[in-house]
């Protein structure tokens, strides 16, 4: 149930996000400040963006069994000029979430987490591309991240995600 209900929410806010963003006209795609999207691969889930500026802009995501996360990252605008739509990033960020043994088990190789119900914070380092459809309020990214997890005990690990945000 949650699932249907998680599914419907997505692609609400998509369409919203949709219908604002075609209302702005073509022109006007490269400078919407939002986004909101949704994304595979870990962490998966709802995905927001807010640009800053031209350069930097704000990440957020929300994946299943209360993984939450954001991360600050500064843009590389014209880095690629073969592809000009083509941006690279880097940034660094934060997540929180409640562990479910049966999802988070790759973090259990030492048995700090048999009972299910720990808590974890961690630090990541996003390293990715966006890229900009022309002349559509659509957006891709992908990434890769280095991370570590530092409460209730250290573990390192990667995580990746490719995902498309509708912009606004």
């Amino acid at each position: 149930m949650r699932k249907i209900v998680a599914s419907v929410s997505v692609i609400f806010l998509l369409m919203a996000a949709s219908h604002s963003a075609l209302a702005k006209g073509a022109s006007s795609y490269a400078s919407a400040n939002n986004g909101v999207g949704i994304a595979v691969g870990d962490p998966g889930g709802i995905t927001f963006f807010h640009k800053l500026d031209e350069r930097n802009f704000i990440q957020a995501f929300l994946s299943q069994n209360l993984l939450i996360g954001a991360d600050y990252a500064s843009a590389f605008p014209n880095a690629i000029t073969a592809i000009p739509e083509l941006t690279p990033f880097v940034g660094g960020g934060a997540f929180f979430f409640k562990f479910s043994h049966s999802y988070y088990g790759r973090y259990d190789r030492y048995g700090y987490y048999k009972s299910g119900d720990e808590f974890g914070i961690g630090g990541r380092i996003p390293l990715g591309l966006l890229l900009q459809v022309p002349n559509a309020p659509v957006q891709f990214h992908v990434e890769i991240s280095p991370s570590i997890l530092v409460i209730p005990a250290l573990y390192s690990f990667l995580d990746a995600m490719i995902g498309v945000r509708f912009l606004f």
